[in-house]
């Protein structure tokens, strides 16, 4: 049986940043480009790799990117985990589960 929570969502991306980026924007107004979002909220590490390798490495079974996170994707961005970034597919995953 394959599961996906916020839970098991959390355990695979326990560092991401992205409620951080939204709490700092609040805090200190708009974001003045691109790089300063993705460095205040530390997600080079979405934007740097392909998802499949994100997910890989952060230990997210074979089937469940094939079964779960690859449809979802392709349905969102209509390309499959080796051909976009981690940050696109954690986005995807995050309007299906809600931000954690």
């Amino acid at each position: 049986m394959l599961r996906a929570d916020r839970h098991t969502f959390a355990l695979v991306c326990p560092n991401w940043g992205f409620r951080r980026n939204y709490n700092v924007r609040g805090d200190a107004g708009t974001f003045r480009s691109i790089d300063g979002f993705v460095a205040d909220g530390g997600l080079e590490t979405f934007t740097g790799t392909t998802a499949g390798s994100f997910f890989n490495r952060s230990g997210v079974s074979a089937e469940v990117q094939q079964l779960v996170l690859e449809p979802l994707t392709r349905v969102i961005y209509d390309q499959d985990l080796d051909a976009m970034q981690a940050f696109s597919a954690v986005v995807a995953v995050t309007s299906l589960l809600g931000a954690a």
